[in-house]
């Protein structure tokens, strides 16, 4: 697999720190991913729930590869429509958090 574990747990991690910062919440890059999500919930919960939603489809996303690769069919997963709804998801989520965090004060 081309992406690891940590390379996810990273990504949520720096997406976590960019809405906190967005936020105003000091000194966050020391707290786990999901005490940031709770901190910036209490700022705005609009920031937060699209951020927790990133989070939910990424891992999905990378679970599904995960789940694959393990069952050895990787190269195999053709147009998997389970596949294509998660990059869509997986996507779409980004996009919203972005949209979130531009709009965030």
């Amino acid at each position: 697999m081309l992406i690891t574990q940590q390379d996810v747990d990273g990504l949520l991690h720096f997406a976590a720190l960019s809405a906190a910062t967005r936020c105003g919440i000091p000194e966050a890059e020391w707290e786990t991913t999901d005490t940031i999500v709770e901190a910036v919930r209490a700022k705005n919960k609009n920031v937060a729930d699209t951020l927790k939603q990133f989070i939910q489809a990424y891992r999905a996303w990378f679970d599904f590869h995960k789940r694959i690769e393990n069952e050895d069919e990787s190269g195999n997963i053709g147009n998997d429509g389970n596949l294509v709804g998660l990059i869509i998801d997986r996507d779409r989520t980004r996009l919203r958090f972005i949209t979130a965090l531009k709009s965030a004060a």
